[in-house]
């Protein structure tokens, strides 16, 4: 009895096992997220507009000296600069 029930259990956290590690994959691949927005990638800085209308974006620096405004229209994903210079932006406004 005692070997049936350790059999048991094996099998039971190894079918646990199989299909969490199933569900992770299957969250992986199918979970893909639009960034918009402000975001950052390999050192660089962008922003990306989802809405349905042109916004005004302002890109603010690390410096405060050469910040920046301008249109974004809808769907444009601008490359900013450096993120060692760049270090937000938002949108403000429809334009």
């Amino acid at each position: 009895m005692r070997k049936t029930l350790t059999s048991g259990v094996a099998v039971f956290l190894g079918a646990s096992a199989l299909l969490l590690s199933g569900a992770a994959q299957a969250g992986a691949t199918e979970n893909t997220v639009e960034v918009c927005g402000f975001y950052t990638a390999g050192g660089h800085a962008y922003y990306k507009h989802c809405g349905s209308i042109p916004v005004g974006v302002w890109v603010d620096t690390w410096d405060n000296q050469d910040e920046l405004w301008y249109c974004a229209p809808v769907g444009d994903d601008r490359h900013l600069g450096p993120t060692s210079k760049i270090s937000w932006a938002s949108h403000q406004q429809a334009c």
